[in-house]
C-alpha cells in the first residue's frame, strides 16, 4: 500500500471552453457511442436534460415523477434508461419522441448506477440498500435476474473491456461472472467509493474513495489479472473524489474532486497526478461526474452545483 503526499500542481493541459445551463443538481451523465447526444440526470428538479453537443444547446426536458440516480444509454442510440428514487423503477424511454416504453422494477429501495455491457445486450443496476445488482434483459426490458451478491451496495458499476466481469463499488470492490451470476470476490476498499473507470489499454480498475473528511479521500489503483482485484497503488490526501474516466487511448484518466473543485489529471503510465484542467473562465462548482468523447477531444463534467455541464477542450 502507497500513500501519496498531500498535492501542490500547477494549472496543466485541458482548459474549459463552454458550459451549458441544466436542470438543477447534475448528478450523472450518459453520451451517445457516436457523441452527437448527451444526456444529464438532474437529481433535484427531477428532469434529464437532452443536449445536442454539436450546437451545445439543450433539445429537450425530460419530466420525471421522481428524482433520477442513474442514466445510460443504449450502444445503438435508440433506448435511454433511467433509475428513479423511491419507490425504486428503471424506465426505458425511446429517443425518437422520449415515450416510455418500459418501467421495469422488483425492489423496493434506491435503485443508483446503471451500467451496460459493451453490446448492450444486459444492463445492470446497483442498489443503495440492497447487497445485490439487477440484471435486465435489454431485448424484452425485462429484469432477468439478481447478480451476487455484492458485500453492501453499489454506487457505481462497470465491466471490463469484454463485458465478461462485472464490477460494482461500495465498500467492497465486487467481482462477478457476467455469464453465471455467480460472485467471484472482492477487494475491501475502506469505505464509500463514487466512481469505477475500467482501463481501455490495461488489465486495471480506477476506483474513488470519497472519504469521511474533505482531505482523506483517494484513489485505488487495482490488478484486475487476479481474482479478486489486487491492490496496485493508492493516491491520497484527496478533496472528495468522485467520478473518474479514461482517455480513449488510455495515457490519461480524469477525476472529479468535489470538495475541492477540480479535475485532475492523471498519468497511467506512471500512475501519479500530473496537473488539473483550467477552471478559471467556467468555475467548477461540485463536480461529480465526467465522460469523455470516443476520440478524446472533448469531456462533458456535471457540475452539480451550478447547475450546470462544463466542457473541456482534452
Amino acid at each position: 500500500l502507497t500513500l501519496s503526499p498531500v498535492y501542490r500542481v500547477k494549472k496543466a493541459s485541458g482548459v474549459v471552453g463552454g458550459e451549458i445551463a441544466v436542470g438543477n443538481t447534475p448528478n450523472h451523465l450518459a453520451l451517445s457511442s457516436d457523441d452527437s447526444t448527451l444526456y444529464v440526470a438532474n437529481y433535484s428538479s427531477r428532469t434529464v436534460s437532452v443536449i445536442d453537443t454539436t450546437t451545445r444547446k439543450v433539445t429537450r426536458t425530460i419530466n420525471l415523477t421522481r428524482a433520477p440516480r442513474g442514466i445510460a444509454i443504449h450502444p445503438n442510440g435508440q433506448t435511454l434508461y433511467v433509475t428513479l428514487e423511491n419507490p425504486s423503477t428503471v424506465l426505458a424511454i425511446e429517443t425518437e419522441n422520449f415515450q416510455i416504453v418500459a418501467t421495469i422494477g422488483t425492489l423496493q429501495y434506491y435503485y443508483a448506477a446503471l451500467h451496460l455491457n459493451p453490446t448492450g445486450s444486459r444492463l445492470y443496476v446497483g442498489n443503495d440498500y440492497y447487497a445485490y445488482t439487477l440484471q435486465i434483459d435489454t431485448t424484452t426490458n425485462k429484469a432477468s435476474t439478481l447478480v451476487g451478491p455484492n458485500y453492501t451496495y453499489s454506487s457505481a458499476i462497470t465491466t471490463n473491456r469484454s463485458g465478461s466481469r462485472i464490477y460494482t463499488s461500495g465498500y467492497y470492490i465486487n467481482v462477478i461472472n457476467q455469464s453465471t451470476g455467480e460472485f467471484l470476490g472482492n477487494y475491501f476498499i475502506g469505505g464509500e467509493s463514487k466512481g469505477l473507470a475500467y482501463s481501455p489499454t490495461e488489465e486495471v480498475l480506477y476506483a474513488t474513495l470519497f472519504g469521511s473528511t474533505a482531505t482523506n479521500g483517494s484513489l485505488c489503483i487495482l490488478s484486475t489479472t487476479t481474482t479478486p482485484p489486487a491492490l496496485i497503488k493508492t493516491l491520497g490526501n484527496l478533496s472528495h473524489p468522485w467520478g473518474v474516466a479514461f482517455a480513449p487511448n488510455g495515457e490519461k484518466a480524469y477525476m472529479c474532486l468535489y470538495a475541492d473543485n477540480s479535475i485532475k489529471i492523471i498519468d497511467t503510465a506512471t500512475q501519479l497526478i500530473t496537473g488539473e484542467i483550467n477552471t478559471t473562465t467556467y468555475p467548477l462548482d461540485r463536480p461529480k461526474e465526467i465522460v469523455i468523447t470516443s476520440d478524446g477531444s472533448l469531456a462533458y463534467v456535471a457540475n452539480s452545483g451550478n447547475n450546470n455541464v462544463i466542457i473541456v477542450s482534452l
